[in-house]
Formats: C-alpha cells, sequence, structure tokens
C-alpha cells in the first residue's frame, strides 16, 4: 500500500520505519528540516529500544548521558529525530520537509491529496493516510488542511501545556521544582515543566521550547514516542483502513 504520514515527530517516524517492511510510506513536514524546532524533550529509558532503530555506532553525536534520579538518559532529541530520518531514506520512506496538504478527497483510487511545497503543487494518490500530529504546529496560520474522514483515526493521548529550556548543567545547583530535569553529555541540562515554566536561571537558558506534550509523562520518553507508533500500527494492522 501507499501511505501518507502526516507529521515527522519520533513516533511518527518510528510508524514509518515498521510500515516499510511491506508498504510505500512518504512522510510529509511542513517545518523546514525535520527535528526543528524541538518541542519535545530529549529523554530515553530503554538504550536496547532505540539501539533498534539507530545503530549504537551512530548515537555518539546524540549526547547521551544516564541520569540516575530519573532512570533514563538525557540526550539531543533533534539529532534522535535526523538520525532516524537517515535510517528512514536506507528504507526507501520518502521525506518531503516544507511541504503541506492543502486539499484531501476520497476517489476511486483511493485517497486525492493536493500538496503545496517547495517544488511546487502536485497532487498525491495514496491508499491510506495517518495523521500523526499530536501537538501544536508551528508559527502562522498556514497548517495542513486534512479532512478527518480521510485518515486513519487513533485513540490520541490527552495532551498539556509544556515549557522548557536548555541550561548549563552547573547552573542546576539549586534544582527547580520541574517536571522533567535531564542532563546530557555536552554540560547541558533540559527542563521541562507541564504546564508554565516556573523557574529562571542564573545566567539565562541556553534555548527555550514550548508546545504541547501527553499529559501522561510517561509518554515523554522515546519509549513513548515508540508505545504512540505501536498503536498507530496496530491500528493499521487491524484493519481501520
Amino acid at each position: 500500500m501507499n501511505i501518507a504520514l502526516v507529521g515527522s515527530n519520533v513516533a511518527a517516524m518510528l510508524l514509518a520505519y515498521q510500515l516499510a517492511n511491506d508498504h510505500n510510506v512518504v512522510l510529509l513536514e511542513q517545518e523546514a528540516e525535520v527535528g526543528m524546532p524541538v518541542r519535545h524533550p530529549g529523554c530515553i529509558v530503554d538504550i536496547e529500544l532505540l539501539t533498534r532503530y539507530i545503530p549504537a555506532s551512530h548515537q555518539h553525536v546524540l549526547q547521551l548521558q544516564n541520569n540516575t534520579l530519573i532512570d533514563a538518559f538525557g540526550c539531543r532529541w533533534e539529532w534522535v529525530s535526523k538520525l532516524l530520518m537517515i535510517e528512514l531514506t536506507q528504507r526507501g520512506v520518502r521525506v518531503r520537509t516544507r511541504t503541506r496538504i492543502t486539499d484531501t478527497s476520497r476517489v476511486d483510487t483511493g485517497i486525492r491529496l493536493v500538496l503545496v511545497s517547495s517544488l511546487g503543487d502536485e497532487v498525491l494518490h495514496v491508499d491510506a493516510v495517518v495523521d500523526m500530529r499530536y501537538g501544536t504546529g508551528g508559527p502562522g496560520t498556514s497548517h495542513h488542511v486534512l479532512d478527518e474522514r480521510c485518515s486513519v483515526t487513533w485513540q490520541r493521548p490527552t495532551m498539556a501545556k509544556a515549557e522548557g529550556m536548555v541550561v548549563l548543567t552547573e547552573d542546576l545547583v539549586m534544582p527547580p521544582s520541574a517536571t522533567l530535569i535531564a542532563h546530557r553529555a555536552d554540560g547541558t541540562s533540559e527542563v521541562w515543566w507541564k504546564h508554565t515554566a516556573s523557574w529562571t536561571p542564573e545566567h539565562g537558558a541556553l534555548e527555550r521550547m514550548n508546545g504541547q506534550l501527553p499529559d501522561d509523562v510517561s509518554l515523554w520518553s522515546f519509549d513513548g514516542s515508540h508505545k504512540i507508533a505501536c498503536l498507530v500500527h496496530d491500528s493499521i494492522v487491524f484493519g481501520r483502513i
């Protein structure tokens, strides 16, 4: 089958990886590149799970750091996405950035998608569309126009506003009461709050992130993204398309 995945979060990329053995898969992403801007904590519980998708020989760029207090590894999340993209392209998955759906409709041959991209307008015919967006989109008013009647439905997690920042680890002498703190091997740490950030680091933040994350904090990790991908994969396998 020809399957279009809308959005390129890590859950979508893991789903594409799983589908690529049996289907032709294309990822459609509005942003200029996969993994940016970062709207998700860099957190991995099970390194063996990560190694299923990204070879151990490539993982050094993730700046993995074991965090004993949260029993997980901190990492650079944008590089998780970039390394996954390399693996996906090697498996034949097409990744289309700067691409927006402007119209969806059912036709005799399946689903017709009208796309606008840096390459111009085009029409794409697929057998199934899976909307993998489960958070807020990027800035501005241009978003995908996707008819829910034309896409696979799945039980999205309840979402909550989240704010995060990257700070120097040395600035966390007195850790704030955050939802998640993950140290990375490059001497920086990510600090995340469900809802609103309630702390200002002494020397300022190196980077600030905001958006929406699952209300269930256990889904904030790479492992949580894998759980979501498997949920949608099962929805496809058991005939919801």
